[in-house]
């Protein structure tokens, strides 16, 4: 139980479920809190589809390196598995951008 698929189970069903719904409370009583509209609806659901690619970006390919065996907390890991963790950057990037859209 010490591989990365811990890490992506945990994230991708506790924690997104949490984060997701927190930020819907947001944009959805955004007036009610501030007294005005923070965003439009367009940025808001160019926000949700950049978030929910990146969150499936990053924590997906996860998943796999945890089926092969890939130890968590480990900074040496073999070649073979560059390219799963380079997917995982790139979805963590559009995560962030994603972040940054809705701020």
């Amino acid at each position: 139980h010490d591989t990365y698929y811990v890490i992506a189970h945990f994230h991708f069903v506790l924690s997104i479920g949490a984060i997701i719904a927190l930020f819907t409370l947001v944009s959805s009583f955004q007036e009610n809190f501030f007294g005005k509209h923070l965003r439009e609806n367009s940025i808001i659901i160019l926000w949700s589809i950049l978030f929910f690619i990146g969150v499936v970006l990053t924590f997906l390919p996860m998943h796999f390196l945890g089926f092969n065996v890939m130890p968590r907390r480990i900074p040496d890991y073999p070649d073979a598995l560059n390219g799963w963790n380079m997917i995982c950057s790139i979805g963590s990037a559009m995560t962030l951008f994603g972040l940054f859209i809705f701020k």
